[in-house]
C-alpha cells in the first residue's frame, strides 16, 4: 500500500542533510536525516519481506533484483560523473583518495574506508565527493544480512525472530552509545553501531503486519505530531559536538517511528507531508542525496572561499539534477519491460567491476602523479600517502610491551606530533639502540594528569578523565628508562601542563618534552597555479601569534620543572621562530603541521644528539 506521507518523510530527511552539508548553521543537526532514512528503509524492507514470506512467494533473487533496480543505476551515474570531474580537477593526492572511495563504493564498503581514513565532521571530508555513500553501504550490508536472517529463522516462528532481533537491538544501541563516546568514528560509520536504527523500522513492519494501524484519531494526531516535533528538534539542537549516534539518535529515530505508525491518512501530519511539492521532493530524494555531495565537494574544491549564495545555488542544482535522474534513470530502470532481470544483473556486475578496477588503477598510479614534470612530481609526491607515512612507525609500536634487551626503553606518548617523532627515531637509526613503545592521546584530549575535579570542563566526552587509569600504561611508566612527551600542546590545556609534569615526574623522572611546530597554511593548488619558484612565498601565512606565544609559554613551564625541552620548531627552521614548508629543496611539511620524509630527515639531523 502506497503511503504518500512516507515520501514526505523522505523529503523531511533529505533537505536537512543537503543543507547541513552546505554548511548552513540552522541545520546543525541536518545529518540526522540519514537516521530518518535508516528507519524508513528498515520498515519498508521488512514489510515487503514478511508479506512475501507469509504468502510463500519470497525470493532472494527477486529481492536483490529490486534492490539493484532501485539503487545501482543512479549510483553508477553519480560515480561516473564524479570520476570525470575528479580526473579534470583533482590533484594526485586527492585523486588517489577519490579512487579508493570509488573502489570501496563498488563493493558497498565505503563506510569502512571512511571510518579508517577520516572523520565525518573533519574539514577535509567536505572535499570527498563520495563521502555520503557510507550510509548506502550500511543499508546494503543490512540488505545482505537481514533477508538471510529471516529466511533462516522464519520456520521457528515470529516469537523467536522478535526475541533474537530484540537482543540484537539492545546490544547494538548500547554499543552505539559506548562507541559514540569512546570510538566516535566507528560508532558513526559501522553497521554494528547503526543496526538498531534499521531494526526500529523492522519492528514497525512486524507490528503493522500483525496489528495494523490504530483507529484512535486522537492518539494518531498526538503521536504523529510528537514524531514531527522530535525530528525537527533533532535537526535544530543536535550538532557535530553531540556524541552521536548513541542515545541521541533516538530523537530522530523515534520521531520517524511515530510518524510511520500513527501519521496515517487524515492526520494533520499526513496532510503536511502529503503536500504535492513535498511528495515530489520525496520521490526524487534518493537522487538528490546522491548528487548533492559531489556537487558541493567539487564546488568547494574550485572555489576555496565559496559564498553562501553559491552553496545555496548548488543545493538547488542538486534537486534539479535529481529530477532529471529520477525521470530518466531511476524510473526506466525499474521497468521490467525495458530492462530485464538478466540485463539488470549484468549491468550491475559490469558497473561494480568497472568502477572498482578504475579505482584500483588510479590508486596504484598515485593519482597519475607521474604525468607531471619531474620537479612538480617531486613536490606532489609529498602529499600522496602522507598520513600513512606519519602513522605507520608509531602504530607498529602502539600499546606494545618493552622487549627484554640491552636497548634503552623509551615510552613515547602523545598525538600526531608524537607520530612524527617515532619516524625520527627510525631516521636517526636510533631504533637500533632504543626499544620503543608508543601510546596515543588525541590532541583534543591533551596530555593531562590531574585531579579529576580539575579537568577542563570543555574537554570532549570521549577523552579518558585520567589516561593513567590504564594499568598497563602505569606499568610501562615504571619500566621505561625514559618517557617522551610530544604534542601540539593546545593553548587551552597549557594552564594544566605544570601540574601534569609534576605528577608525571613522580612516576618517571626521566622525562623529555618535545615542542610543537607550525609552518602556515599549505595550498597545493596554489603550487600548481604558481609553480615551484614561488611555492614558499604563496604557501604560508605569517605565524599565528597564538602559536608563538603558546610555544614560548610551554617552553617556560617545562624548563621551570627542570625538564629538557626540545624545540622542534627551531630545529626545523634553523634556529628561527618560523619558516616556510618548502625550503627551496623539498617539502618539510605536507599540511603545515606534520612532516614529510624530507622533513623527518631534516629534524633528525638537528636533534639526533638530543635524543641519544
Amino acid at each position: 500500500m502506497y503511503r504518500s506521507e512516507i515520501d514526505g518523510l523522505r523529503a523531511l530527511a533529505v533537505i536537512p542533510v543537503i543543507f547541513f552539508h552546505a554548511g548552513f548553521s540552522i541545520f546543525s543537526g541536518g545529518f540526522v536525516g540519514v537516521d530518518v532514512f535508516f528507519v524508513i528503509s528498515g520498515y519498508l524492507i521488512t514489510s515487503i519481506i514478511i508479506s512475501e514470506l507469509d504468502n510463500q512467494s519470497f525470493s532472494i533473487v527477486n529481492f536483490y533484483e529490486r534492490r539493484a533496480r532501485r539503487i545501482l543505476p543512479a549510483l553508477f551515474v553519480t560515480m561516473a560523473i564524479s570520476l570525470l570531474f575528479a580526473l579534470f580537477l583533482f590533484m594526485p593526492h586527492d585523486l588517489k583518495s577519490f579512487a579508493q572511495s570509488l573502489a570501496a563504493v563498488s563493493f558497498f564498503i565505503s563506510n569502512i574506508l571512511f571510518w579508517k581514513d577520516s572523520g565525518y565532521f573533519e574539514a577535509e571530508s567536505e572535499l570527498e565527493p563520495l563521502l555520503h555513500t557510507w550510509s548506502l553501504a550500511i543499508e546494503e550490508q543490512f540488505y545482505i544480512l537481514f533477508p538471510i536472517f529471516l529466511l533462516l529463522f522464519w520456520k521457528f516462528g515470529m516469537r523467536v525472530i522478535i526475541i533474537l532481533l530484540t537482543s540484537i537491538f539492545f546490544i547494538s544501541i548500547f554499543a552505539s552509545e559506548w562507541a559514540s563516546i569512546h570510538y566516535p568514528d566507528a560508532g558513526f560509520y559501522l553497521l554494528p553501531f547503526r543496526g538498531w536504527e534499521l531494526l526500529i523500522g523492522a519492528f514497525i513492519g512486524f507490528y503493522l503486519h500483525r496489528y495494523g494501524f490504530s483507529r484512535k484519531s486522537i492518539l494518531n494526531e498526538v503521536a504523529s505530531l510528537t514524531g514531527l516535533i522530535l525530528i525537527i528538534t533533532g535537526i535544530i539542537i543536535i550538532d557535530k559536538t553531540t556524541p552521536f549516534p548513541g542515545f541521541w539518535a533516538l530523537v530522530p529515530c523515534l520521531g520517524t517511528a511515530l510518524i510511520i505508525l500513527f501519521g496515517i491518512k487524515g492526520t494533520f501530519v499526513s496532510q503536511i507531508l502529503s503536500k504535492y511539492m513535498i511528495v515530489k521532493i520525496g520521490l526524487i530524494s534518493y537522487s538528490a542525496y546522491l548528487f548533492h555531495q559531489p556537487i558541493l565537494a567539487f564546488g568547494r574544491y574550485v572555489y576555496e572561499d565559496i559564498s553562501n549564495f553559491l552553496l545555496f545555488s548548488l543545493c538547488v542544482l542538486s534537486f534539479l539534477l535529481a529530477f532529471i535522474s529520477w525521470k530518466y534513470i531511476e524510473n526506466p530502470f525499474r521497468d521490467k519491460k525495458i530492462f530485464s532481470r538478466k540485463l539488470i544483473f549484468n549491468f550491475s556486475l559490469i558497473g561494480m567491476i568497472s568502477f572498482s578496477l578504475i579505482g584500483f588503477y588510479i590508486n596504484k598510479l598515485d593519482g597519475f602523479v607521474k604525468d607531471y614534470s619531474v620537479n612538480e612530481a617531486k613536490i606532489l609526491r609529498n602529499f600522496v600517502n602522507a598520513s600513512s607515512f606519519v602513522k605507520d612507525n608509531f602504530n607498529n609500536h602502539m600499546h606494545n610491551s618493552f622487549k627484554t634487551s640491552h636497548k634503552r626503553k623509551v615510552l613515547l606518548i602523545g598525538d600526531s606530533f608524537a607520530q612524527d617523532l617515532a619516524n625520527v627515531v627510525y631516521e636517526t637509526q636510533e631504533n637500533s639502540n632504543i626499544s620503543l613503545v608508543t601510546y596515543y592521546i588525541p590532541a583534543r584530549c591533551g596530555i593531562l594528569l590531574l585531579n579529576n575535579k580539575k579537568m577542563p570542563l570543555d574537554r570532549p566526552l570521549e577523552c579518558k578523565s585520567d589516561f593513567l587509569e590504564d594499568s598497563f600504561l602505569n606499568s610501562l611508566f615504571i619500566e621505561a628508562d625514559e618517557v617522551w612527551l610530544a604534542s601540539v600542546w593546545l593553548y587551552h590545556f597549557t594552564p594544566y601542563l605544570s601540574e601534569t609534569l609534576e605528577n608525571l615526574i613522580m612516576l618517571n623522572a626521566n622525562l623529555k618534552v618535545f615542542g610543537p611546530k607550525y609552518f602556515g597554511v599549505i595550498k597545493p593548488r596554489d603550487f600548481m597555479k604558481y609553480g615551484v619558484s614561488t611555492w614558499s612565498a604563496i604557501s604560508i601565512d605569517k605565524p599565528h601569534h597564538r602559536f608563538l606565544e603558546n610555544l614560548e609559554l610551554t617552553r617556560k613551564i617545562v624548563l621551570s620543572n627542570d625538564l629538557p625541552f626540545i624545540d622542534v620548531q627551531q630545529a626545523l627552521c634553523e634556529g628561527k621562530d618560523f619558516c616556510a614548508p618548502y625550503d627551496g629543496k623539498n617539502m618539510i611539511s605536507y599540511d603545515g603541521s606534520h612532516l614529510t620524509p624530507y622533513g623527518v630527515q631534516k629534524l633528525s639531523d638537528n636533534i639526533k644528539d638530543l635524543i641519544k
